[in-house]
């Protein structure tokens, strides 16, 4: 007998019901996680503590030890602390194929749940919230003093499980502004400090930008996109609104001035790698743009018609590993060799000439000041180690 339209509504709650259970499941193993990074953390903390107390009761029985010999410490001008933040800091990011960045959030998000904010890691363990909205709440409660930490959980768990995770953030946003001590003013002055734009590499060829600033000029340059793109409208046009936007600001960026007439002529500076193959016509052979990644044949041609000049790479016919690339060094891989960063090596150029790879990497070794190794695998694969551990670095 076919089940009635009833049942069947019935049997699709039971199915909203299972997700419901998975995504809370999903936000205990977040609190557990938080909980293990943050128990690593101390753990790393005591030991480096442990150390640094046996190197000074062995310095008091004997000649003073030399830092990196005696000690078993790294030889660098940093402090002992900030080299076992680092090291925890590298090998996490290492442990989780998390950018360094990343890796440092999750650090201090673990911290605030599990030492400052008993409540919502209570919230997350029990599933009532996500992570999300564990971090809408910690990323506000952040600024706050001590003090003021439990009026402001309390109030915000209270209708935390029924927000969405941009509705809590606004809320948490306005009791922070009435919770902290300091002027308004103050604070955005402070902030504006850490202004920014920000380049994230897209798929597809693509990539976007954000700016970050004070509130009303960002809200007024947004405005003027709209405003110019809006005047582009024509009866017969088939662009969206959203498209205008991005082509007026494409003009602007790219070929736009100040108001003391700076930028006119400025172009930005990109290194694509270009097989010869592409430049002949042959779509498919891939390019790649430094810091972005593959992008069409048709952009590459180009992009290589306007360069002021060219490098002669060498490559293997079979393997396509770089064999030559002249005297000057940049990188085998698009970004710098530590785990997970991924910021362009262009203006890190380096005269080496035709220094074999093992001496190269014992110089790279120098300017980091962690106990990692380089080690050069057949088939051009670095791999930087910690002690005990091993973690591949793609070029």
């Amino acid at each position: 007998m076919k089940p009635s339209y009833s049942e069947r509504r019935e049997r699709l709650g039971r199915h909203f019901d299972a997700i419901r259970e998975t995504q809370a499941d999903a936000a205990r193993v977040d609190a557990r996680l938080a909980e293990q990074v943050d128990q690593a953390r101390r753990f790393a903390e005591a030991l480096a503590r442990n150390a640094a107390r046996a190197a000074k009761d062995k310095a008091r029985e004997g000649p003073p030890a030399v830092a990196g010999v005696a000690t078993g410490m790294p030889r660098t001008r940093w402090h002992a602390a900030q080299v076992v933040e680092r090291e925890f800091v590298t090998e996490l990011s290492c442990t989780l194929r998390l950018p360094v960045r990343s890796t440092e959030t999750l650090i201090a998000e673990s911290r605030t749940l599990i030492n400052e904010l008993p409540g919502t890691r209570a919230a997350l363990q029990d599933g009532s919230i996500t992570y999300r909205h564990a971090q809408a709440i910690m990323n506000q409660a952040w600024s706050l003093h001590a003090e003021a930490l439990a009026g402001f959980e309390e109030t915000l768990l209270k209708s935390a499980p029924h927000l969405t995770v941009a509705n809590l953030k606004n809320e948490a946003r306005i009791m922070r502004e009435r919770l902290h001590p300091g002027s308004i003013t103050a604070r955005h002055q402070k902030s504006v400090a850490d202004r920014t734009v920000i380049f994230e590499p897209e798929a597809d060829g693509m990539a976007s930008r954000s700016w970050y600033d004070s509130a009303e000029k960002v809200k007024a340059g947004y405005d003027r996109l709209t405003v110019m793109g809006m005047s582009l409208q024509g009866p017969n046009d088939t662009h969206t609104l959203t498209q205008l936007r991005a082509d007026v600001f494409e003009d602007l960026i790219l070929d736009g001035v100040t108001a003391s007439g700076v930028g006119q002529g400025i172009r930005g500076s990109v290194h694509v790698t270009v097989p010869v193959m592409t430049l002949l016509g042959h779509p498919e052979q891939p390019s790649h743009f430094e810091g972005s990644g593959p992008i069409d044949p048709d952009t590459a041609r180009k992009i290589a018609a306007g360069t002021p000049g060219f490098i002669r790479i060498l490559t293997h016919p079979e393997t396509g590993v770089v064999l030559s690339i002249g005297r000057t060094f940049i990188s085998r891989g698009p970004t710098s060799g530590q785990p997970g960063r991924r910021h362009p090596l262009h203006d890190s150029a380096v005269e080496v000439g035709e220094l074999g790879r093992h001496e190269l990497a014992r110089r790279l070794r120098c300017l980091h000041p962690k106990r990692w190794a380089v080690a050069v695998e057949q088939g051009g694969d670095d791999l930087a180690g910690a002690p005990g551990r091993l973690g591949r670095a793609e070029g």
